[in-house]
């Protein structure tokens, strides 16, 4: 479930985001209102609006803005880089009358989490995405959807104007190429077609407690060295479910928007190879070895080691190639 930074500037809004909260896990809310400020049990925000939603963007949370769109849109504004790496952000008013995605609507997922709050509050979702509103074909959400990396941003505005024009999209044509490997600079630069790449490793992860991201991103980052993989073509992170709330491989998932899984010790016991087994990790997670087991159990038994254990720094990192 997407993780949503959500804050509210009157007292109306705060009643509206104690009642989302309520209803929803994962909400983590913030109070900027003066006449609240000792009286919240939400985080206050002392800062500027613009520095907070800096921050929020710097955890690849979702941004929920409870108050007048022009307050969103002013704060998010110098945080705008990429319609495939922003973060989602949303607008409600404090009537909870309207939710508005403004930023990352599809790859984002900004539009889902309006419809999912509108099931919640009430609320009529303003959607503005004219491949939304037509109900047609849109890559970048089929992209999201089949776990694709789309490698040229410019290319899918001339898809999805096609399909507005009700012309047919086949895909793996020279509308939209499908692709695995190495990606190109003609690649990243190209108009036309629309490059996909398709996602084909899976990244097991097992750490000690308290692992930040910035940890573990450092030890992945020497694995994707020597491998000559790049993040991108990663599907989905694994580990053992003692870490399901591990908050470094949590966040770790958001930056690479790739989903999370976990397995009991007994499902990775089960999974069939030859493995760098520790007694201590045994007597710690009751497997001997999580990292290279989960990767294989994320790849669904049709999986090859790529990258065996590489521990540093109580991390170790595998990876699998989907097969």
């Amino acid at each position: 479930m997407m993780k949503i930074s959500a804050i509210c500037f009157t007292e109306y809004g705060h009643d509206l985001l104690r009642r989302i909260k309520a209803e929803r896990d994962n909400v983590e809310a913030f109070c900027k209102c003066k006449a609240l400020k000792d009286k919240t049990a939400f985080a206050y925000v002392d800062e500027s609006i613009q520095e907070w939603a800096e921050e929020q963007f710097s955890r690849n949370a979702a941004l929920l803005f409870i108050g007048a769109c022009g307050i969103a849109v002013r704060a998010v504004t110098p945080c705008v880089n990429s319609k495939l790496a922003d973060s989602p952000v949303l607008v409600m008013d404090d009537a909870g009358r309207f939710v508005i995605p403004i930023l990352s609507g599809h790859v984002g997922g900004a539009n889902e989490l309006a419809a999912e709050l509108s099931r919640l509050t009430g609320a009529i979702p303003v959607i503005t995405t004219s491949t939304d509103i037509h109900e047609v074909f849109a890559a970048d959400m089929f992209a999201k959807e089949q776990g694709f990396e789309i490698i040229n941003k410019p290319a899918i505005a001339p898809v999805s104007a096609k399909a507005l024009r009700g012309e047919q999209i086949v895909i793996d044509t020279p509308d939209i190429r499908l692709i695995k490997g190495k990606v190109t600079d003609e690649m990243r630069k190209a108009d036309s077609p629309l490059y996909l790449r398709v996602r084909e490793y899976a990244l097991g992860i097992g750490c000690r407690q308290g692992k930040t991201r910035q940890e573990i991103m450092e030890v992945l980052g020497e694995v994707l060295e020597e491998t000559g993989i790049e993040a991108g073509e990663i599907f989905g992170i694994a580990s053992i479910d003692i870490k399901k709330d591990e908050q470094g491989i949590i966040e770790l998932s958001e930056a690479l928007r790739v989903p999370f899984r976990t397995f009991t010790s007994e499902e990775l016991n089960s999974v069939p190879g030859t493995f760098n087994e520790s007694e201590f990790v045994r007597e710690k997670t009751g497997v001997g070895n999580v990292c290279e087991r989960a990767a294989i159990a994320l790849c669904e038994g049709k999986g090859v080691l790529v990258a065996e254990k590489h521990a540093k720094n109580g991390v170790t990192i595998a990876m699998a190639r989907k097969e």
